[in-house]
């Protein structure tokens, strides 16, 4: 099975989006978790690395598996849980959620991705089943990761502002928005 728009990638080799893409994307979908508690900067940050924390399984070789699924947000919302209970933390289901939120937006990116690396698609819906799934709008295209070729760093950036003008424009204006109601409260 050949995911549709891999040709479109002279590189044909990978999944998306990128990291920048996966950051934007966590802003994006946590920002309601955001804004009903008032998490400020500190929200931000933890969004964005939950968000993107799922690509570690890069190191390991199981990428697009356990780490992005439903069993994946759930546990890593339990370990932040216990995280900040043990530690007495401030409002630990808060930030769970959060965390459970922000990677969970990975699983949703990359399932709108273009994937051209078998198996195609996430293991979305881990531990209650192991089958890929990708969805049939391939929103994000394909990145490259083979950086000899010379097409790599042309490529990679067409993918890089196509994420930017998908993802980044809404971040950008939810961001503004969080920002200009915390200050209005402040008053």
């Amino acid at each position: 099975m050949r995911a549709v728009g891999a040709a479109d990638n002279p590189c044909h080799d990978d999944r998306v989006p990128t990291p920048v893409g996966h950051a934007l994307g966590a802003l994006i979908i946590s920002a309601p978790v955001r804004a009903r508690f008032r998490l400020a900067g500190a929200g931000a940050i933890v969004a964005i690395s939950a968000g993107m924390a799922p690509d570690l399984d890069l190191l390991i070789g199981r990428h697009s598996a356990e780490t992005h699924s439903v069993g994946a947000g759930l546990m890593a919302a339990l370990v932040c849980w216990a995280a900040l209970r043990w530690c007495q933390g401030p409002r630990p289901v808060v930030w769970a959620c959060l965390v459970g939120v922000s990677v969970w937006s990975h699983a949703l990116l990359d399932w709108l991705g273009t994937d051209t690396s078998p198996p195609i698609g996430v293991m979305a819906l881990w531990p209650f089943s192991t089958a890929y799934f990708e969805a049939d709008a391939h929103v994000f295209m394909a990145v490259s990761r083979r950086y000899w070729l010379s097409e790599f760093w042309g490529y990679n950036a067409m993918v890089l502002m196509r994420e930017l003008l998908i993802l980044g424009i809404p971040a950008v204006c939810i961001e503004w928005w969080l920002r200009k109601r915390a200050a209005g409260r402040a008053r």
